[in-house]
């Protein structure tokens, strides 16, 4: 290897293992009920709410979060979408390479889920899953562009997508819960159960960060 393609592999490398690059690694299996907040969506006829508990039965890991769905009859829906509060994604570089992943079971009736994010107070979701009476495993890599407003959200009051940008304000992450009923359906009840929350992320490098690994090499060649 020529001194060159060394000092790059090295600026690469200490890039990479920096502040900017680093990847992070969030996870979750006690689901501590002051660590996860829990908000709603709805839209058709009044009546639906979501509750939380932590299941005194162990989880896939741990423990498990159990979402119960209560849902107005004739065409209405909710999003029960739940957030980790303690850690996330601070904002001071682009976020690229984001993976979340969950293990869920139905336990009365089924839910669809998928994972969830919550930005300068607003949410945003992706994903819309089945759950099973087995702890399956969920996960999906996602852009921006995957994640869309919950149900009921008006268009006009948040964009269409989170910002992943950098200077962005900060995200936390979660998962969410639906159920619907269909026009002519009566009122539902679903309960679900989750474990082993997971999300990984990489930043990507900024503009600085570039900036600083062109005048290494620069350097290097003078």
């Amino acid at each position: 290897m020529s001194r060159r393609t060394l000092a790059t592999a090295v600026a690469i490398a200490t890039l990479s293992g920096g502040a900017f690059c680093h990847a992070n690694l969030i996870t979750d299996n006690t689901f501590s009920l002051t660590d996860w907040s829990l908000s709603q969506a709805t839209y058709g006829g009044s009546g639906s709410g979501t509750d939380a508990s932590v299941d005194g039965s162990p989880g896939y890991e741990g423990n498990a979060r159990v979402i119960e769905l209560n849902v107005a009859g004739d065409g209405s829906g909710i999003n029960g979408i739940s957030i980790f509060s303690p850690e996330g994604w601070d904002g001071t570089a682009p976020l690229e390479q984001l993976t979340m992943s969950i293990r869920a079971r139905q336990l009365y009736s089924g839910q669809h889920l998928g994972f969830a994010i919550e930005q300068d107070g607003k949410y945003w979701i992706a994903g819309l899953f089945s759950n099973t009476p087995d702890w399956d495993l969920y996960t999906m890599n996602l852009t921006a562009a995957d994640f869309t407003r919950p149900f009921g959200v008006d268009p006009s009051s948040q964009p269409a997508m989170p910002d992943f940008s950098e200077g962005a304000a900060p995200i936390r992450f979660g998962f969410h819960a639906t159920a619907i009923s269909l026009p002519g359906w009566g009122e539902q009840y679903n309960v679900g159960r989750y474990s082993a929350f997971s999300v990984s992320f990489v930043p990507a490098p900024s503009a600085a960060a570039l900036l600083g690994l062109a005048a290494f090499g620069a350097r290097r060649r003078r």
